[in-house]
């Protein structure tokens, strides 16, 4: 028996020793192998047993219960854009092709790296990191475009660019996640757009794009940034994943 699986099945650490040596002892041929073997037990059982009192403590951790009284004195939501974008979880910009999702996107998120006002509304300055996952040489054009209009130097946007387009139906939000941390972390991640690091993924499955969206998911939880999709509507106007058709 494997010293993790009777762990799991909730035997002190002392009778787990004793009935893995036991069975050992039934054994005919005992040489230097063996011996060997037989005194390693009691290590092997501790470091099972640390792996799971370790996982047991996350767990516990991760779902905590919580008074309906201290739930509701929880802080309230904290705004990259007042009343426009939180400074955490997911969001999406959501429409059809050639509405100016992306120019909406770098307009808004320009303003929260320069830390100035967007439409009137108060901003929160952060660091973003934009992965033009589809038309990047489109999207340098409209960053020379927003610095001319705005007689800035490129070099006033806290905007780190990733060229390349993950894959985000296998798990290449590890690899983001740690380019992310390595080069200090952000306060918003953008994916422009979620088709293209979703492909291959039908949109209109809820298995699929789950998949995709847990590692979403997962790059907020990581790194503490919000992550911002954009996402196109269908040719025919189908809404797909924004129901979980």
């Amino acid at each position: 028996f494997p010293s993790h699986d009777i762990i799991g099945r909730g035997m002190k650490e002392e009778g787990i020793i004793t009935t893995i040596q036991g069975f050992m002892l039934t054994s005919v041929t005992k040489d230097q192998r063996w011996k060997e073997r037989y005194d390693d037990i009691p290590r092997l059982v501790e470091t099972a047993a640390e792996k799971f009192s370790k996982n047991d403590k996350e767990l516990l951790e991760r779902f905590k219960l919580t008074s309906a009284s201290d739930f509701i004195k929880a802080n309230s939501i904290s705004w990259l854009v007042k009343h426009i974008l939180p400074s955490g979880g997911l969001a999406m910009i959501y429409g059809k092709s050639g509405t100016g999702k992306s120019f909406f996107a770098l307009d808004i998120t320009a303003s929260i790296s320069r830390g100035i006002s967007w439409c009137g509304k108060k901003v929160k300055q952060g660091k973003i990191v934009y992965i033009a996952a589809e038309g990047v040489n489109g999207f340098r054009r409209r960053i020379q475009a927003y610095c001319a209009h705005h007689s800035i130097s490129p070099n006033e946007l806290a905007f780190k660019i990733i060229a390349e387009t993950p894959d985000l139906t296998k798990d290449n939000d590890k690899a983001l996640i740690a380019s992310i941390k390595e080069d200090g972390g952000a306060q918003v991640v953008v994916i422009d757009t979620l088709a293209q690091v979703s492909a291959g993924a039908n949109e209109n499955s809820a298995e699929d794009m789950s998949m995709v969206l847990r590692r979403c998911q997962n790059i907020q939880k990581e790194t503490g940034a919000l992550v911002l999709l954009i996402h196109h509507s269908g040719k025919d106007d189908a809404p797909g994943i924004v129901t979980g058709k």
